[in-house]
């Protein structure tokens, strides 16, 4: 089928009304459809139990079709134009620009670049993170420095917000999952300094690991505190080509020309 032709159906499945009066309403048009036009089906739609099951099917299938197109459109990598209709305030968005910026420029420090590396904020409310940043490498490293980064960069975008806002509001808990997760990997991959057990046998052994966790935080913390305040022109930039760009999003090219003005000493 022609591209344009299943954008525009995508746009119609979007602008489609959700509420449940919309919803029942539909069910009633399909059934008066099917019924006028296969008038045979009227004595199978007499029985309740039918009809019911009829309209639960029909409610299902266009549930679905909405959340599969949205979920499709709002793909932070290829964003599209799908999305509840009301803005996010411009304070929001700034944050939420800010704190992605402060994800990416953490990319400087990284030996390998990602083959792919974008950056995007969804100006519009959404049920899920507003900004992303995604990076794939068509062979993924799998050394000791770069998991060390990659607990870097997953602390950057709450501390960008820190020295930056003040504050700490968006996405952080999910930083947070995310940190330690690739922590645990991290000691339980490599040899440190650090006291871990691989498999606690007992609540004495799980408190050390959980003192580990905490001290390995706070060490990185520091370092991507100074970090930060080394780059916060470079991440005012990138927030700023982030809010003007006409999808909100910055491309591998150019983010790449950013990260080499990023000063990598910590």
């Amino acid at each position: 089928m022609n591209r344009k032709v299943l954008s525009g159906i995508e746009e119609i499945i979007c602008s489609l009304p959700t509420s449940k009066t919309a919803l029942i309403l539909i069910w009633i048009y399909t059934f008066l459809g099917i019924s006028l036009i296969t008038p045979e089906l009227r004595v199978y739609f007499e029985k309740w139990e039918n009809a019911i099951l009829i309209s639960l099917f029909t409610v299902m299938i266009y549930r679905f079709l909405i959340s599969f197109v949205k979920i499709k459109k709002d793909d932070p990598v290829n964003p599209g134009m799908c999305h509840d209709q009301e803005s996010l305030p411009e304070k929001i968005f700034d944050r939420y620009a800010i704190h992605e910026a402060g994800h990416y420029i953490s990319f400087a420090l990284y030996e390998r670049k990602p083959d792919i590396l974008t950056v995007y904020v969804n100006p519009f409310h959404c049920n899920s993170s507003n900004g992303c940043v995604f990076f794939k490498y068509k062979d993924s490293p799998s050394n000791k420095k770069h998991f060390e980064n990659l607990m870097f960069t997953y602390l950057a975008g709450s501390c960008a917000e820190f020295i930056l806002l003040g504050q700490i509001k968006n996405g952080s808990s999910n930083d947070n999952i995310d940190w330690e997760r690739t922590a645990k990997h991290y000691l339980n991959s490599f040899n440190t300094d650090y006291p871990w057990f691989t498999d606690p046998q007992n609540s004495s052994e799980a408190l050390v690991n959980n003192q580990t966790l905490d001290n390995l935080r706070k060490k990185q913390w520091k370092e991507v505190k100074r970090f930060i305040e080394n780059n916060i022109q470079t991440i005012e930039l990138l927030a700023k080509e982030i809010k003007t760009s006409k999808t909100n999003k910055i491309e591998t090219g150019r983010g790449l020309d950013i990260l080499s003005h990023v000063i990598t000493e910590v």
